[in-house]
């Protein structure tokens, strides 16, 4: 396991990041929200995804997690138990990132651009 002594969880939210439309512009996606264990220095230990696709009708969220986030993922088995509560009712992304607010995960959201 990856020693991630001083990391902070966080997240950001992409359709309210400043650059947002541009990259959902791009994508199948409605929104994404990544969320990863964070370097105070910069960088991070391991980032997953919940990305909102239109299916049959709904805007219904999926987990994606790759192969150097699953520490990552481990270390966030209260988000997954709290995801399991709202199973198959097509949360929201304003509604998942008020539950990661919950759990005191730090929104990291770039909602204007620096110069």
């Amino acid at each position: 396991m990856k020693d991630h002594t001083g990391c902070k969880r966080g997240f950001t939210q992409l359709s309210k990041a400043w650059y947002g439309s541009t990259k959902l512009d791009h994508s199948t996606n409605i929104d994404e929200i990544t969320i990863g264990l964070y370097r105070p220095e910069g960088g991070t230990f391991g980032e997953f995804h919940i990305e909102w696709e239109s299916m049959s009708g709904k805007n219904t969220p999926r987990l994606i997690a790759y192969d150097d986030s699953w520490d990552a993922l481990l270390h966030s088995s209260d988000i997954l138990k709290l995801m399991a509560g709202v199973d198959g009712e097509d949360i929201s992304p304003d509604e998942f990132c008020k539950i990661l607010e919950y759990l005191g995960i730090e929104n990291r959201t770039p909602f204007e651009r620096a110069d």
